[in-house]
């Protein structure tokens, strides 16, 4: 070993990743276990540990002290002298840690293995390299990247407005540019990336990643060991670096298998479907939405947003559409599944990023949106006092704007919604409160933007609902507290399915199944008003459930596609196998209607 290969095995045993698991061993042992540290491993990584969460600690509370210590006048040159020395002790002490962990670490014969795999690995993008990799646990940041933005040529370009494009208006002075304008950026821009970003995705905060870093690993070694997930770091288009999560269902020889010779010998009932996982504010796909595909057997991507779990940056809305673009590439171009072979599954706050890859790549097979909102305004009006309405405004709009029903509308795709009926975060108003859900707004906007002719009058504000006929129908079935009281609802406006899938199907076979479809010309306004029912209960499911409890298998199924009521139309039959659980066939998610 030359004189440079020492030194760089000796900074690699000082400052090399950790390892927390082994999930197969050399000798073909199957079953994972921890990683055997030796007593000076031990104690010296107890005390980096240690150093780690003071660190985060002083910086999550930083606010707090300097203002205390500028009160006391602690800030003068002999306070800053003091603070140097000290911070040159710690330094001192952290570099002597570190040597005594490295002298562990040279004599620990499983970390030497992992050293040699780790920079084989790092030179070679072989299969069989990372393979031997992933038999590790370890410190994510240290992983080599698998799959880069701008290894396919066919790069997604989106726009991003300047700060000057933000404060100019043509119609400003330049006096109200200066003094108003340039001031209400700063401050928004200030506000934005310091407790706004982290009470938006309270994930990405230090506190909550130490709570649950226990959670996370055991979850994601059972992900490994359990259910062969194989994980892999992608490069986003701004540099950040996301943690994901496959699980791949197809048959064993599959010629897009990562490895062809393992997995099952018939693929399971959906493996040939991948599902992409956007999870929530507070979600990873440790412990999140990825549970119920993976019950249901298709093939499963979890990501984690940017600053979630081993995912750098943090996740403004830019940052998240660069997150799920590079995921969208790598399903396609490395996992091999094609678009229209992907399902897109939000929960939550994650149905921004899956709308946003829906817009990108429109021929996926359609999405399902589960306890989400129509604009993130309403959260953060109802968390600041009412006289910083116009200053949230502008923030939300302008830094933060997660607002789905306007992104919704780009897409033309198949869509199904799931509303909880007990939902503490989307009802406003408190659990049960479904009148306040905002999820309700949601599907009124979908509705209007698909079908505008069925509707007698439009929206004074998106805030509100409707005042024709159509949109009270609407609400009364929206406000329905079980299935007996909607299906009432149907029966008082005489709803007939079988009407309404003729009306559809005659448009869709004279005109086209495109949207906006114009249908409504020549209705009455009450076979507009069964119209308008009928797609909301295609639409909506409901699950009488709170925000967080994991959707169950049998209420996960394929996005209802109105091109099924035309093909059943033209061949005499019916729609009822255009949405598919996992268990069990819904006929537009009600088995009754």
């Amino acid at each position: 070993m030359s004189t440079q290969s020492y030194f760089a095995r000796f900074y690699n045993l000082i400052f090399g990743p950790t390892v927390y698991r082994i999930h197969r061993s050399r000798n073909g042992n199957p079953r994972g276990y921890d990683f055997p540290q030796n007593g000076l491993m031990d104690k010296s990584q107890f005390g980096l540990n240690i150093a780690s969460v003071s660190k985060q600690v002083a910086c999550f509370t930083s606010p707090v002290w300097t203002i205390l210590f500028y009160r006391r006048g602690y800030f003068n040159i002999e306070t800053a002298f003091e603070a140097t020395k000290f911070a040159g002790y710690a330094a001192f002490t952290l570099l002597f840690v570190l040597i005594l962990r490295a002298f562990g670490r040279l004599n620990n014969q499983e970390y030497l293995n992992f050293l040699d795999v780790l920079e084989t690995a790092k030179k070679n993008r072989e299969v069989e390299y990372k393979k031997a990799l992933r038999a590790y646990d370890f410190d994510f940041h240290h992983w080599p990247v698998d799959f880069r933005w701008d290894e396919v040529e066919d790069k997604k370009q989106h726009s991003k407005s300047s700060f000057w494009q933000r404060v100019s208006n043509k119609n400003s002075s330049l006096l109200k540019t200066s003094v108003i304008d340039i001031p209400k950026e700063l401050a928004a821009y200030i506000v934005a990336h310091t407790f706004g970003i982290r009470m938006m995705y309270p994930g990405c905060t230090t506190p909550l990643r130490l709570m649950i870093d226990a959670a996370l690993k055991q979850n994601r070694n059972k992900l490994v060991e359990e259910q062969e997930g194989w994980r892999a770091k992608l490069l986003a288009r701004d540099g950040n670096e996301i943690d994901t999560m496959f699980l791949d269902r197809r048959e064993r020889g599959h010629p897009k298998r990562i490895e062809p010779d393992n997995g099952p010998l018939q693929p399971s009932r959906h493996g040939n479907t991948l599902v992409i996982c956007c999870e929530g504010n507070a979600g990873f796909y440790e412990v999140g939405c990825m549970c119920t595909p993976i019950q249901c057997g298709y093939s499963v991507l979890g990501w984690n947003h940017p600053g979630f779990g081993g995912s750098t940056g943090q996740p403004f809305p830019d940052a998240d559409h660069n997150a799920i673009d590079v995921v969208m590439q790598y399903a396609i171009h490395k996992l091999g599944f094609k678009p229209e072979d992907i399902m897109l599954f939000g929960w939550s706050i994650g149905c921004f990023s899956l709308i946003n890859a829906a817009n990108t790549y429109p021929d996926i097979s359609g999405i399902l949106l589960d306890s989400t909102f129509y604009d993130v305004l309403p959260f953060a009006k109802k968390l600041m006092p009412d006289s910083l309405e116009g200053f949230v405004t502008y923030t939300v709009r302008n830094h933060l704007n997660l607002h789905n029903s306007e992104n919704l509308k780009k897409y033309k795709g198949p869509v199904s919604f799931v509303r909880r009926m007990q939902d503490e975060v989307m009802n406003l108003d408190g659990p049960g409160r479904v009148q306040s859900n905002l999820g309700n707004l949601l599907l009124e906007s979908f509705l209007r933007h698909r079908f505008p002719g069925l509707f007698d009058s439009t929206r004074a504000s998106e805030d509100e609902p409707g005042k024709d006929g159509q949109s009270r129908a609407l609400w009364e079935w929206l406000l329905a507290h079980d299935q007996f009281d909607r299906e009432t609802v149907l029966q008082e406006k005489a709803v007939n399915v079988d009407e309404c899938k003729v009306l559809l199907g005659s448009y869709i076979s004279e005109n086209s199944s495109s949207f906006p479809m114009l249908i409504g010309e020549g209705l009455t306004s009450e076979q507009k008003t069964q119209l308008v029912l009928y797609l909301a209960n295609q639409h909506m499911h409901h699950f009488h459930s709170t925000h967080c409890t994991p959707l169950p298998s049998a209420q996960f199924h394929l996005p209802w596609n109105i091109e099924s009521v035309a093909n059943r139309f033209d061949s005499g039959g019916d729609d009822s196998g255009s949405s598919s659980s996992c268990e069990f066939e819904l006929v537009g998610g009600n088995p009754s209607l």
